[in-house]
């Protein structure tokens, strides 16, 4: 178990991603009480403090539980995982085995980047070759037994590995997926990312916080319920807790168990214990 902490009523328990650490889910903001907590900044923004520091903003690029929970937000994988560790459709409708060594993956029409580029086959071609190819990502390991990525169309891609891959879905479920056109100057775009997910980048201030505001054209109806996110990097468990106490904070990760009476007994407070499949010492 993972526990961490939220002022009550703000996030509901679908505001954890099970496997990527304590992370702010879009689809469960309630903006109304949110900014009853916040009412200095934008109307229903939520600010989450995170114990880790993102170093990188390139979903194949880090192990990090704080970088995930930002990326989460900005990038949609081809698949997804619930809190009951069941996969879902996400820029992926539908996928299935066509062989033993190659799965098919049928898109997701009508998405958009954020800056009203088609998210087609083109994207996962890419991004999958991109983390493949390039050794120096954090994540290349994962897909060195992918044998090539081939378009059907727009809408559909077949995956062929050297070896039956059976768990190539669940490892997708940790890739955002990027537009071609950052092909060439990865630098530069991950400075200032684009993906498809329900918020929008809008600044990052190295070491200190992320911000991000709704994508209105989101693809999945309703979603975003809030005006934006701020994430801001605490490392210091003390302060963390101190602002969520103060309602400074609407979300805290990394809770120690000594720190829990205190919080629960706080005021407007409540404290979640979140399944993990990880340990931390």
């Amino acid at each position: 178990m993972r526990e961490n902490v939220q002022r009550s009523g703000e996030i509901g328990r679908r505001a954890f991603l099970l496997g990527s650490g304590a992370v702010l889910g879009a689809s469960s903001v309630r903006p109304r009480t949110a900014r009853a907590q916040a009412p200095a900044g934008p109307r229903g923004e939520i600010v989450a403090g995170l114990s880790e520091r993102a170093l990188t903003l390139d979903p194949a690029n880090h192990y990090s539980i704080s970088a995930t929970s930002v990326l989460r937000h900005l990038f949609d994988p081809l698949v997804d995982v619930t809190n009951d560790s069941k996969f879902v459709p996400a820029l992926a409708e539908s996928w299935r085995p066509v062989s033993n060594t190659a799965w098919r993956f049928v898109l997701r029409r009508g998405v958009l980047f954020h800056d009203g580029t088609p998210f087609t086959a083109d994207s996962v071609v890419y991004t999958i070759k991109r983390v493949r190819d390039n050794t120096k990502l954090i994540k290349a390991f994962v897909y060195q037994d992918v044998e090539s990525v081939e378009k059907d169309g727009d809408y559909a891609v077949t995956v062929t590995t050297k070896r039956p891959f059976g768990s190539l879905p669940a490892h997708l479920t940790m890739l955002g997926m990027l537009p071609p056109g950052a092909a060439g100057r990865e630098e530069s775009f991950f400075e200032k990312p684009v993906g498809t997910g329900p918020f929008k980048f809008v600044k990052w201030t190295h070491g200190d916080s992320v911000s991000l505001a709704a994508n209105p054209g989101y693809w999945k109806k309703g979603v975003p319920r809030a005006a934006g996110v701020t994430f801001r990097f605490i490392p210091e468990l003390s302060t963390r807790a101190a602002g969520v106490r103060a309602g400074e904070l609407h979300v805290i990760d990394h809770m120690t168990p000594d720190l829990v009476p205190t919080l629960k007994a706080s005021a407007g407070v409540r404290v979640l214990d979140v399944p993990a499949i990880e340990a931390q010492r």
